[in-house]
């Protein structure tokens, strides 16, 4: 797995996508946030998103490292799973696993299991699959076990009012600037036609309604969702909570 990091790096942010440009979709502002307060946030995406762009790889590349760099993303990584080959099989959770085990992130940003889009789901179960098995030592000893201590869903295509949403409404515009960079992906994405339209123009509007749908539920401009499996301890709930 390349990687620029070094092998000891342990992150606090790892967000992972279907295809590239998924995560800056759902999450890319909490990870300029969070990298503009000097958080190291790392993206995994599970696919090269192929069966979505007529576009060859190098092209699709250099829109991928050009978002990266708009978000200020610490690492970026693509297991190459197959955008039309992904599926629940252990060899595609151990190359997960892998990733898991080399990043060791505090937290996960991960796809919701319940989408209209099948292959956000399907992914989201694959991510699930290999956090609760990468725990066992006996799963490639070469690598340490290891468990995220939090992870965190975000909304794709299927309309969702989140147990958490995030304020972005300084780093939005930043946000917009990496959904751009995939200029070739505006025209050719028929997967997200539930809540997308096709063209460039009816993409953002719908991206931004979104946000601004999720920030008027916190009184602000701009905000992105996050939904919880489980319930967060609190020991201190005036810390939790921000005023």
């Amino acid at each position: 797995m390349e990687t620029r990091l070094p092998i000891d790096k342990h992150v606090d942010i790892l967000a992972i996508g279907t295809h590239p440009i998924d995560v800056e979709i759902g999450v890319g502002g909490i990870l300029l946030k969070m990298a503009h307060r000097g958080y190291t946030t790392v993206i995994c995406d599970l696919t090269r998103g192929e069966m979505h762009t007529i576009q060859n790889k190098g092209k699709c590349s250099t829109e991928t490292e050009k978002a990266a760099k708009i978000l200020h993303i610490s690492d970026r990584v693509n297991l190459d799973l197959g955008s039309s080959s992904l599926d629940l099989n252990l060899n595609q959770a151990h190359a997960l696993i892998e990733c898991l085990r080399f990043y060791m992130p505090d937290i996960i940003l991960a796809p919701y299991w319940q989408d209209w889009n099948q292959g956000q789901s399907l992914a989201s179960q694959l991510i699930n699959k290999a956090i609760h098995i990468a725990w066992h030592e006996k799963i490639d000893k070469s690598c340490k076990p290891y468990t995220p201590p939090h992870v965190f869903y975000y909304p794709f295509t299927k309309p969702i009012i989140p147990q958490t949403i995030v304020n972005i409404t300084s780093t939005f515009e930043g946000k917009i600037e990496a959904v751009k960079a995939y200029q070739s992906r505006f025209n050719e994405m028929p997967s997200l036609a539930f809540s997308f339209p096709q063209s460039y123009k009816d993409f953002i509007f719908h991206i931004e309604s979104r946000a601004r749908h999720f920030g008027s539920l916190i009184n602000c401009r701009f905000g992105e969702g996050l939904i919880l499996e489980r319930p967060i301890p609190i020991e201190d709930i005036c810390e939790f909570i921000s005023f």
